[in-house]
């Protein structure tokens, strides 16, 4: 479909794809299997520890995630929630929901309790992924809801194994992470799920108007409201970028400190790096600066999005002259003037 550009140094119209929203990976892992898609890991005092995923171990994850959905009953257009920080765990449950046709319910992680339950309610979901040192706060509710399933990861998952045995030494037990989900009915760990899984999922017809998406407004005028996006809005978006920023196919590298439950995060950041065969720096933490500052200079990145917070937290950063940020070629600020 042609759509005409709105900006005068790009072409007349734009060729959008009639496709759905994870073809994009699939596209990624054809044409750049051995590409690093994201970047992990988190700061230890002076050092910054984190692995990568290439874009073919990540479609791979994506498919047995996908697969193991389906064996659990998730069918198109069923509600599958997720609260996580940007983590690859958050990127392979909503890549793999929309391989399935299901749909993508983003829950922030700040929500309190009655939120979750408002929020599980109101979109219908049936499934939740969530992050282990929140899993309580969903089975608290979970009672008043309509849940069939509980999907419990916890954030050391795709930690490097340097960084995994100081986290499990260290923070696991202390900060929460480490829940005992064996006596709870229909409650499942994200890697037995990755590992009984086949490795491909039930093919499923997704047409470019199927909903993809629920992401929940701030509630500021009354009740949270769910905006639905379809696979076409988010191709739409995630192909503008590329071609706006004139990113470089298969090198640019996206720093996502934005998270990904806000549409800013989903959209413009995660879907665009994807759609782009881009690597990810992912950034759990947005307000951790010295992360981004470290991220930008160890991994060479290229593009940083984000809100007026985060660049006036970013230049006026005491230490940001210690670090080399001549690798930024792009950046955008969006949400608010600044």
């Amino acid at each position: 479909t042609l759509y005409p550009a709105v900006r005068h140094n790009i072409s007349a119209v734009i060729d959008y794809p009639q496709v759905p929203i994870d073809w994009f990976l699939k596209d990624a892992a054809d044409k750049y299997p051995d590409r690093s898609a994201t970047v992990f890991g988190a700061r230890v005092g002076p050092l910054l520890l984190d692995s990568t995923i290439n874009y073919k171990e990540l479609n791979r994850a994506v498919n047995r995630f996908a697969s193991g959905l389906q064996k659990m009953g998730v069918k198109k257009g069923e509600r599958v929630a997720i609260m996580l920080p940007n983590c690859p765990q958050f990127i392979i449950a909503a890549y793999a929901t929309w391989r399935i046709g299901a749909i993508v319910v983003c829950c922030n992680p700040l929500y309190v309790p009655r939120e979750i339950e408002y929020l599980i309610n109101d979109s219908g979901a049936s499934t939740f992924v969530v992050m282990s040192s929140l899993y309580e706060r969903v089975k608290g509710i979970r009672k008043n809801t309509c849940l069939k399933r509980v999907i419990v990861t916890n954030i050391k998952e795709y930690f490097p194994a340097s960084l995994k045995m100081l986290f499990s030494l260290t923070r696991e037990k202390k900060e929460g992470h480490r829940v005992d989900i064996s006596n709870d009915m229909e409650t499942y760990r994200f890697q037995n799920i990755m590992t009984i899984s086949s490795d491909m999922p039930e093919a499923v017809d997704i047409k470019p108007d199927d909903a993809s998406t629920l992401i929940y407004t701030s509630g500021t005028t009354g009740k949270p409201k769910g905006a639905q996006h379809t696979h076409a809005s988010q191709v739409f978006n995630s192909c503008l970028l590329n071609i706006w920023a004139k990113s470089r196919k298969g090198e640019d590298i996206m720093l996502a400190a934005m998270p990904f439950f806000h549409i800013y995060g989903l959209a413009i950041i995660l879907n665009t790096s994807i759609a782009g065969g881009l690597t990810t720096v992912l950034i759990p933490n947005p307000r951790d600066m010295k992360h981004v500052l470290m991220a930008i200079e160890k991994h060479h990145v290229t593009y940083y999005l984000g809100v007026p917070a985060m660049f006036v937290g970013f230049n006026n950063h005491p230490e940001r002259h210690k670090y080399d940020m001549s690798s930024l070629r792009f950046a955008a600020s969006a949400a608010a003037p600044l």
